[in-house]
């Protein structure tokens, strides 16, 4: 089990006690608004993604950590996807109102990159809307470059390889 310590939240990975929560996390409209998938899953769609997390970002192509306070109450989710060997997309979810804004996001951003260049990946990236500047404001503080697409989208990425030379 990959548990990763921050000093306001840690990093661990998702079992079987978290299905529920995934569930309605996935479900959820207004987190699919703001990047997931139209599809609607099914509990038997989180029990198999939970299942094939014990494997591994390599063997899985994804990794989801599942972001806990220090008193073990799990606030949200962070994510490595699309893996290729050397780069990974990455996301970051604080899931209730009331859980925003108190800094679990940008330190889960900061555990799970560093988890990351750790794991030999040479480049993050992230897209989001225009309009979510919550999260652009996530990325561009983490030291992310952005750039805007042509279908009004900002892309993020991050070389972590300068991140591993000395003196970065």
């Amino acid at each position: 089990m990959t548990v990763i310590t921050g000093e306001r939240c840690n990093l661990r990975s998702v079992g079987s006690k978290d299905i529920d929560t995934i569930l309605l996390w996935e479900n959820d409209p207004e987190v699919r608004d703001a990047g997931t998938p139209e599809k609607t899953f099914t509990r038997i769609d989180i029990e198999r993604f939970v299942g094939r997390q014990r494997f591994g970002l390599a063997a899985n192509g994804q990794q989801r950590l599942m972001i806990e306070t220090k008193d073990g109450r799990s606030v949200g989710a962070a994510d490595l996807f699309d893996y290729d060997g050397s780069s990974a997309g990455i996301g970051i979810l604080v899931y209730s109102r009331e859980d925003r804004r108190k800094g679990f996001a940008s330190e889960a951003l900061q555990l799970l990159t560093e988890y990351a260049a750790e794991t030999g990946l040479e480049r993050l990236y992230a897209r989001t809307r225009q309009d979510n500047t919550a999260c652009r404001r996530l990325f561009a503080g983490a030291g992310f470059e952005s750039r805007t697409g042509e279908d009004g989208t900002i892309s993020f990425s991050l070389d972590l390889r300068r991140r591993r030379q000395p003196g970065k």
